[in-house]
Order: C-alpha cells, then structure tokens, then sequence
C-alpha cells in the first residue's frame, strides 16, 4: 500500500520520513495501470490527518477491502474500502522513497502533488522532482540558477517579472545551456530594461517558436535583426508602441522564417518599412492594427505576400476603399480580414471582396459607410463559408441586413453591437441562425419578446452581451435561461439597479 501523510513533521508517518510503502517493487514502474491505482488512493483522503491518507488507514492497491492486519479500528466506518472482488497480497517489507532512481520519484511525486503542494515542501530532493516536469513557468522575479531545476521547462513568461534585465537574459542564456534547445515559447512584454544588447541574446536560444518583444521601445534595427537565427521562429510579436524609429520594421527582412508577425498599435510602421517585408514571403499572419501611417503604397507591398490568410488592418484610416478591393482581392488564401475603423471603405469594397475571396472570419465594426448591400452581398457569396461577422458600429445597417444574413448556415460568432436601426423584427430573425455559439447585441433597442423569440431556438449559443439594451428586464433573461439546457454567459446590467 501507499502511505501518504498530511503532516511530514509526523515521525510516525512513513511518507513524511520519505517511505513509501507497496506491495511490490514493480509499482514503481508506473504503468498507466500503476497510474490509475495510485490515484485511487490519494482520492482517499482522511480530513483528521490534515487531508492525506495516514498509515494506520493504509490502503492496498492490489488487495481487498482489508488489509492483511486490518481491524476495525483502523477504518470502522469502512469509508478506506476497495472493490470486494479485490484480492488481498501477502505484506512485504516497505520501500524508502530515497532508493528509487530519479526518474520513477518525480513520476510518483507528481501523482501524489496534484491535489496541493505540500509535498514540495518536504526536503529538497521532493521539491527538485517535482520541478524537473514543470513545462510553463511565470515567475515574479527572474533567478537564471534557480531555472537549473526546471529540466522539461518549454514556455517562460516574463511579462510580469520586475527584475527582468540585459544581463539577466545573458545569465538565463549562459547558466542554463539546455534551453537553447528546449525553450520554445518566451514572452519579454513590457519589460522595459531590456534592449537590443538583450535581444542578442535571447537569439541564441535557436530552439524559440514564439517570441513576443511587446513594449519594448529600447529595441533597435540591430537587437532584431539579431534574431535572424532562429530558424524555427514562427509568431513574433513587437505590440504596441515597440517601434522607436520608422526604419525598425526593415531588421525583419533577414528573418525569412517568422509565418506570424504581430506589429499592431506600432505607430511608426510606415510604407517604407512594409516594402521590406515584401521579402518574407513565408508570412502566413500580419497584424498592422492602428498603423496609422500606412497608405495605400505600403499596402501594394503586402500584396506581394500571397501565403498571408489572416491580415489585420484595423484603424488604417489612409487605406482607400479602392486599394482594399483591388490588392486584397489578389491574396487568394485569405480567410481571416480585419478592416474595422477604415473609414474610406464603402459597399463597393465589401462587394468587391465578396466576389474574389472566400472569408471565414471579417470584422467591419465602424465602416460607417457600409449598409445593408454589403450584408446582402456577403449573404450571396458567402453562405457556406462565413463563420464571423462583426459589423460593431455599422449604423446603416438595417433589419433587412440582419434578414439577409440567416443563409449563412455557417455563422457561429455575430456581432451587432451598436447597429442602431436594428430593431425586434431584425433580431427575431437570428433565430434561424442556428449555427451561433456567440452574439452581441449590445447598445440595440430590442425587447424582452424579441430576445426571447430570438434566442429560444438557439441551442448551441454559450455566450450573449446585453449590455446597453436598456429596454429588457431581468424577468427575460431570468425566463431565457430557464428556457435553455446548456448554461448561458449574459454580460448585462440592469438599468433600474
């Protein structure tokens, strides 16, 4: 049996001594079976010795419903019981947990540590074991020699450490040889201290994958294009604000290897430097959201990147509604658009791009020249195909819009949020959208009867926003929710509270 104690100040308690107690040495082996055994026991918990099971209620694996000098002492309400058709092993001697090799302790200790992480606290060879399998870390203040500990360790997050600095990130580098080969995600946002000398050297972890660099404004030309060796790059992430000059966007061209390429809210992203990224033509994501200096002469450079299926544009208010249709048109594996707040774009745009693409995802919220022949296009083309629509803000958007849209059998995620001319009958009339998992009808003049006609038939719908609909009560959502078999996220407020 295994012996698991609550308190390893106990002596009497084997586990808290490091014994662990078994009817054979080939448990230690933990076979999915072995696994599965060991869980059962640490499920049995017994709340007077400070939750784990003690010895004195010992449980057997492999045996019945009493262990071979059980007494009703032990367990007098039967509570520790197995299976009756259980058989009961011959005792044998117990097993001090600091014999087994490595390998089979963190396997155990992992087993017995998921329900709290009291067991690291007992030596330090139990708390080494258990941090050799952590694979994702986020700790508050970087200590390169403490990751020593970490051996399966792939994702490091130092977004929220105060301590993050050039000659930390050279220290994580050096101290810690294994993770050039072995971290493959790390997140540098908002850390300030760093700058391209840093850069440098988080290029020497060649195993990287994903890397965000997000606020970091003492980044120059030289700490990115350090990164040109990592190969196996696939998102890079500069955030908001992460540009300090306008030629920073041209380092990318050596990369040649980064399909995903996250510059949004850079507001020194220019045409010059979107001419330099013409070269990497394995991007697969580009996200310029609220570049507010790109004109139409950088988006002819974009289209030269023919692999791109997801492209965001939102807030590019120089784009012209012309240039959307005529270069967007071209990149025939698109299938994910965001041209939200691009003021110039207009129906003929949306109609244009109707006929060339065939999009799952796109987001018009606030193309404030945009009606109801736009939902009518996508309706003709788009019907088996579109997945997300968001039309926030669009206020020419009517019922007769909305009305047009239910042949999209497809549509999971649909927002019309804003859309001021949208009434009852228009709402009503997404009841035959039974496809949606996702609706926003946030700040629209609909009713409790139009809500509930609406939203009855839909079954699949796990998330709704209600916020601004000043005209329902509780009284529907209440009778909404009661109407439905899968539970309902409601984002509301009531008006009269």
């Amino acid at each position: 049996d295994i012996a698991a104690a609550g308190s390893h100040a106990s002596r009497g308690n084997p586990l808290a001594r490091g014994r662990l107690e078994t009817p054979t040495q080939s448990s230690f082996g933990m076979s999915s079976k072995d696994a599965r055994e060991c869980r059962l026991l640490l499920r049995r918990r017994d709340p007077s010795n400070g939750g784990l099971v003690s010895k004195g209620s010992s449980l057997w694996l492999q045996g019945s419903n009493r262990s071979p000098d059980s007494n009703a002492s032990n367990d007098p309400a039967g509570k520790l019981s197995c299976s009756s058709a259980l058989t009961t092993p011959a005792p044998t001697p117990a097993v001090h947990l600091d014999c087994l090799p490595e390998h089979l302790l963190e396997q155990v200790l992992v087993l017995a540590d998921q329900a709290d992480g009291r067991l690291r606290r007992v030596c330090h060879r139990w708390r080494w074991a258990l941090d050799a399998r952590v694979v994702q870390l986020r700790p508050k203040v970087l200590v390169p020699e403490l990751l020593l500990r970490f051996r399966a360790l792939r994702v490091l997050d130092l977004s929220r450490s105060s301590n993050v600095s050039d000659s930390n990130l050279r220290a994580l580098v050096s101290v810690n040889p294994t993770l050039c080969t072995t971290l493959v995600e790390l997140n540098l946002e908002g850390c300030k201290e760093v700058s391209s000398v840093g850069v440098e050297h988080v290029g020497r972890l060649r195993a990287l994958e994903q890397l965000s660099l997000a606020g970091l404004r003492r980044v120059k030309t030289s700490g990115v294009a350090a990164l040109a060796g990592l190969t196996n790059l696939v998102r890079l992430s500069l955030g908001a604000r992460a540009c300090p000059a306008s030629t920073l966007v041209a380092a990318f061209a050596p990369l040649g290897a980064s399909p995903s390429l996250d510059l949004g809210m850079c507001p020194h992203v220019t045409d010059r430097g979107l001419a330099s990224l013409a070269s990497i033509t394995s991007i697969q994501i580009l996200d310029l959201s609220g570049a507010d200096h790109v004109s139409d002469a950088g988006l002819l450079s974009i289209g030269k990147l023919t692999r791109v299926h997801t492209l965001g544009l939102g807030g590019c208010k120089r784009l012209s509604d012309v240039a959307l249709a005529n270069v967007l048109g071209g990149l025939s594996r698109l299938t994910d658009l965001d041209i939200s707040e691009c003021s110039q774009v207009t129906d003929l745009c949306v109609m244009a791009l109707a006929e060339k693409l065939r999009l799952e995802s796109l987001s018009m919220g606030l193309c404030c020249c945009m009606s109801d022949e736009s939902a009518f296009a996508l309706a003709s083309t788009h019907s088996s195909c579109l997945a997300r629509l968001d039309v926030w803000g669009c206020d020419k958007i009517t019922n007769r819009g909305v009305e047009a849209l239910t042949v999209c059998s497809r549509l999971q995620r649909l927002s019309l949020a804003g859309c001021s001319k949208v009434t009852d009958t228009g709402v009503k009339s997404i009841a035959l959208m039974e496809s949606l998992t996702s609706l926003n009808l946030s700040d629209l003049n609909v009713t409790d009867t139009g809500l509930i006609d609406a939203l009855r038939p839909l079954s699949n719908l796990v998330q709704l926003n209600l916020l601004g609909c000043h005209l329902l009560t509780q009284a529907a959502l209440t009778q909404l929710e009661q109407d439905r078999k899968l539970p309902l996220d409601i984002a509301w407020s009531n008006p009269t509270v």
